[in-house]
């Protein structure tokens, strides 16, 4: 099983999970569907981009009673990712659960602090991947370091996603996801030398419009405008939109 089956396992018995919980709690949505209506799947994509602690999520909670919140942390979708430390450095909201696949928040009321007290989570310090390698097979210690890095990318916690991504490189080093993930680190690290490398790693192994971009930027960041321009044209090959890239490649050639 690869490193996609085990995460969509885990969001399958966790939704399974929810279920069980019915009728008495009900689910507020399921995003995959239009099962519970498209004013409702609107509402839901608003609430993705609005912070965990704005009106509109104030007004949906109490409308809904909705008292916890469980985020699937999927590697391959980043809305999931991009919210968690949101709701890490939000005061409606408390973690009482976080590892590399799964954070449950609960709302901060006074009938859940003896639940948020019971389970203290902080996003900071919580250790990732959870278990320790002796107890998991070659794949499992694979899968857990890889969805770990993403979790402490996510977090900001920069130096701890670098040694989780070369534990999992050790495994299978040709992961382009997890030299992708690495040049990120590196390339928000300031670290742009290393980053270049790990971006050409990754274009070695699955050229993207993505990732002929990124190394784009990192190109552009060092006033190296030949090298990003060509980077550029690389990226529209690849691109089903390919007049984006040109239009970045024009904004280039202009400077």
């Amino acid at each position: 099983m690869n490193r996609r089956s085990i995460q969509i396992s885990c969001i399958a018995a966790l939704e399974v999970g929810v279920l069980q919980l019915g009728p008495q709690r009900r689910d507020y949505i399921d995003g995959r569907d239009t099962l519970f209506g498209v004013p409702r799947i609107q509402r839901h994509s608003q609430l993705l981009t609005d912070p965990p602690d704005s009106a509109v999520w104030e007004e949906e909670t109490t409308r809904y009673h909705i008292n916890a919140v469980i985020l699937p942390l999927a590697s391959y979708d980043g809305v999931q990712l991009v919210r968690l430390q949101d709701f890490c450095s939000s005061k409606t909201w408390r973690p009482v659960y976080l590892d590399e696949v799964l954070a449950v928040f609960v709302r901060s009321t006074p009938q859940a602090e003896a639940l948020i007290r019971r389970f203290p989570v902080d996003c900071a310090t919580a250790p990732e991947p959870t278990q320790s390698p002796e107890k998991q097979s070659r794949a499992e210690t694979f899968n857990a370091s890889a969805n770990a890095a993403s979790v402490l990318v996510a977090l900001g916690r920069n130096s701890e996603a670098l040694t989780a991504i070369s534990n999992a490189l050790a495994i299978f080093p040709d992961s382009a996801f997890l030299h992708w993930e690495r040049a990120n680190v590196l390339f928000a690290m300031g670290n742009l030398s290393d980053s270049e490398q790990e971006y050409l790693s990754t274009i070695a192994l699955e050229p993207s419009e993505v990732t002929w971009s990124a190394l784009a930027d990192s190109y552009q960041k060092r006033s190296r405008i030949p090298a990003a321009i060509e980077a550029l044209k690389q990226a529209a090959k690849y691109s089903a939109k390919p007049y984006s890239p040109l239009l970045k490649l024009g904004s280039f050639i202009s400077t």
